[in-house]
């Protein structure tokens, strides 16, 4: 295995990813749609310590192919862990609005070794693998990171873990906060990751715009006519805990990540078409659709 991912890794940053015939071969080494997901979490939680460094991460692949198995492909894919180096945890959540793409996507330095930043680079040079990274910041931030979403999720621990942290602090340490106030140092904490989240969320499509030199993001915005009677996926990620809300599913694409939407009928109902106020697709009735946002977009999913 360890052979395997050097001879990858060699193969990505020795060749010209441009060219499509390479592209594809690393394709076939790599879940290129996983390492895009992953690469733009760390970006968007603005980790110092991760992928693009080389640290915190591991790889894994299943070495006996299963066709029943979506996974069990030999792909590479990625795990990510110890990410407490981001979310502005040491600069009072007052990261928000800082450029962290640029030094670590955009920027070419040496490395020793076989540094996966590097890779990254690599495939960045390739259009395909640039629009699925850029589609992967839009998806991080509008489904992943939706601001609903994130307060919900965290209140619900931020209520569940807080009671138990000033005796923990007494416990374990480190003594200069068990000595001076655990619960208000942790509220504090709590405080600070809550505006990194609160404000990136409003920020990031205008960082991605100055970064990358996009055009104007739009507002997308889906709804279903009855969620009980189907799925819908944006970009292959299903909507349904953001379809059940009143205000549907909002998020902010660019013309450079044109969406698709699909419908998954529920046993028994039938999907009639999609109903759309903005970009129009090229067939309304279709089950899969791309829109290319040049202005804001409302579409209903109509199911009977």
């Amino acid at each position: 295995d360890v052979l395997l991912y050097e001879q990858m890794y060699d193969f990505i940053t020795q060749n010209d990813m441009t060219d499509p015939a390479n592209y594809e071969a690393a394709c076939q080494m790599i879940d290129m749609d996983e390492l895009a997901d992953l690469a733009a979490m760390h970006l968007y939680i603005y980790n110092e310590d991760g992928i693009f460094e080389n640290n915190n991460w591991q790889m894994w692949r299943a070495r006996e192919t299963d066709a029943t198995n979506p996974v069990a492909d030999g792909k590479w894919r990625f795990l990510s862990y110890d990410v407490d180096f981001s979310s502005g945890v040491y600069e009072a959540g007052k990261t928000h609005t800082f450029d962290n793409i640029t030094p670590v996507l955009l920027t070419k330095e040496e490395h020793e070794g076989r540094h996966t930043g590097v890779m990254i680079q690599a495939l960045w040079e390739n259009p395909d693998f640039r629009q699925k990274l850029l589609t992967a910041l839009c998806d991080a931030r509008n489904i992943f990171f939706d601001a609903h979403r994130f307060a919900e999720i965290f209140g619900e621990m931020r209520a569940e873990y807080e009671p138990y942290m000033p005796e923990t602090f007494r416990r374990f340490g480190p003594g200069w906060i068990a000595g001076w106030d655990p619960a208000r140092y942790y509220g504090e904490k709590l405080d600070e990751i809550n505006l990194f989240f609160g404000t990136r969320h409003k920020n990031f499509p205008y960082l991605m715009k100055k970064v990358f030199s996009l055009s104007e993001p739009w507002d997308l915005t889906v709804f279903s006519s009855d969620p009980t009677k189907g799925t819908i996926l944006l970009n292959g990620r299903p909507l349904d805990e953001f379809l059940t809300r009143e205000q549907g599913f909002t998020g902010m694409y660019f013309a450079e990540t044109p969406v698709t939407l699909t419908v998954v009928p529920a046993e028994g109902a039938a999907f009639t078409g999609w109903q759309v106020d903005g970009c129009q697709p090229q067939d309304a009735s279709a089950a899969t659709i791309q829109l290319t946002l040049t202005e804001a977009t409302s579409v209903t999913g109509l199911f009977e």
